[in-house]
């Protein structure tokens, strides 16, 4: 006759390597994500970037882009400090959610800059006059969105009124076709 099967306890040497695999474990699986592309995390439609320079470094990209917001900075303005935050938190936003529109953001460094001045006489348009051609500068930061160089919206309120809300609707408008 066969006798029941018996059932043998687990021998406590088949559980001590337990731990060490679990850290080991770990460790491979913390190590190995360091080696995953970010944008392989990231469900962005498009990756948020700013290219910030001065506006002799910058215009030729923004020349050559599609769609292009630049945000016109004043780095000692406590206005343009503010808007320069909205501006990024509407750009982020906007690449998050509107990824499509493939809008690119720009940065120039000094609204005051001689450079700065030239470029904004060379857009050749009234809707930035409140910071190139009639010198009213007010170092509130300004807001420029272009097709292919070419002005197609401007606000002079960059810093001191215009909130991330707007920049995003304003962008949305004049984009999502």
């Amino acid at each position: 006759m066969e006798s029941p099967p018996t059932q043998q306890a687990p021998l406590a040497s088949d559980r001590r390597g337990l731990p060490v695999t679990v850290v080991m474990l770990l460790a491979l699986g913390v190590w190995a994500s360091a080696l995953v592309p970010v944008d392989w995390l990231s469900h962005d439609t498009q990756v948020f970037r700013v290219r910030t320079g001065s506006a002799s470094e910058l215009a030729e990209a923004i020349r050559q882009t599609p769609r292009a917001c630049v945000y016109v900075d004043e780095p000692v303005s406590t206005f343009s400090a503010r808007g320069r935050l909205r501006f990024l938190a509407a750009g982020k936003r906007l690449a998050h959610d509107h990824g499509s529109l493939r809008v690119r953001f720009f940065m120039i460094e000094r609204e005051f800059a001689e450079d700065t001045r030239a470029w904004l006489d060379g857009l050749r348009d009234e809707r930035v006059d409140f910071m190139g051609r009639n010198r009213r500068m007010r170092g509130y930061g300004g807001l420029i969105w272009l097709e292919h160089g070419r002005v197609v919206d401007a606000d002079d309120r960059g810093g001191y009124n215009l909130s991330d809300s707007d920049m995003e609707e304003r962008t949305l408008a004049l984009w999502n076709r």
